[in-house]
Parts: C-alpha cells; structure tokens; sequence
C-alpha cells in the first residue's frame, strides 16, 4: 500500500511541480531551523574555522550574489507570465467565438487544454512570487556584531553563509519549478492550438 501511494506522490511531484518544490523546501526549512539552533553540523561552510574572515566574507558575498541573481530570473519570468496569459485570455475568446470551433466535438478539448495551460502558468507565477516576497530574506551581521572578537565574527559569518546557501537552494527549487510549470503550461497551449486548428477544418 505504502509503495503504491509513493508511486502515486511522485507521478503527482512530476505533473504538478508544484508539489515537488514544497515537498523540497519543506525538507530544506527544518535543516535551517536546525542550523540556526546549532543542532546539526554545517554542510557548506564545514571547516569554516580553518579560514580567515577575509575568505568567509567572500563565501558570504558569492551567498547574496547568488540570491539576487535567482530573483532576476523569477523577475523575468513574471513578466513574461503576465505577457503570456494576457495572450491566452485573448486568443482564448477569439477561437471560442469562432463559429466553426463552437459546432466542433473538440470545443470541450479546446477549452480543457486552456484551462490547463492557464493553471500551470498561474502555478509558475506564484512561485516566482514566492522568490521575491516570501523568500527575500538574507542573513548578515548586525551592526552590533561587526565588532566582535574575530572568532565569534568568522562563526557568525559562516553561519549565515550556510544559511543563505540554502536559502537560495529553496529560491532555486522555486525557479526550477517555475520554468517547468511554464514548459507544461506551452504544452498544453501547443495542444490547444492544434485541436482548434482540427476542429476549424
């Protein structure tokens, strides 16, 4: 029964990538809580205390630099969604206003498929929005702590390194998620098209 249902979970993670990015980020969440509680060992940054804190500092630079580069990708793929959907609702009404289309078996196949493109793009363009709103947060030094004995400094430092590092794995998950909800979403509106084409002929 057990091996059943989890064949069934991942045919549900590979259709709706949605499902699969939560499914990651949930795993993801409960290792930074456990970091920020220092009950498990650092991944990235292991051996941080061989280093200087010149070297953690570039570490941590390369953290945010990473994370402003995976919200321009979800950026991109906002406007190209409001692009995109705006096409669908217009060509949408064009071909349901088509008289030909309307006396066509494949209507209802027409319509499905579009609904369907619709959802995967309203999928793709929540989860672009929970790279730039929900997931915009950042760990750094508070002014308080840039004077810090160099030891205390450098585990703070790393800390937080490891921190935005899977911060931006759970952004990335989110974009990697946002583009196949996009490629599923062109599928489905390819399939649109040509049925609407069939049914006019």
């Amino acid at each position: 029964m057990k091996s059943a249902w989890n064949k069934v979970f991942m045919v549900l993670r590979f259709v709706f990538p949605i499902i699969s990015c939560k499914h990651g980020n949930n795993i993801l969440d409960k290792k930074i809580k456990s970091i920020k509680h220092h009950e498990i060992h650092l991944t990235y940054m292991t051996e941080w205390d061989t280093l200087t804190i010149e070297e953690a500092e570039g570490f941590f630079n390369s953290s945010v630099e990473q994370k402003r580069i995976l919200e321009s990708k979800a950026q991109i793929t906002i406007v190209g969604l409001t692009i995109a959907v705006s096409l669908i609702i217009g060509l949408g009404s064009s071909l349901l206003g088509n008289k030909a289309l309307s006396h066509s078996p494949l209507q209802l196949w027409v319509i499905v498929f579009g609904i369907i493109s619709l959802v995967y793009f309203i999928m793709a363009g929540c989860m672009s929005f929970e790279v730039l709103v929900e997931r915009n947060q950042v760990y750094q030094l508070f002014p308080k702590e840039m004077r810090s004995p160099d030891k205390e400094k450098l585990e703070k430092i790393s800390f937080n390194t490891e921190l935005n590092v899977n911060l931006n794995i759970i952004r990335y998950n989110y974009v990697y998620c946002a583009y196949r909800s996009i490629l599923y979403a062109v599928i489905s509106l390819g399939i649109m098209f040509i049925l609407s084409a069939i049914g006019v002929l």
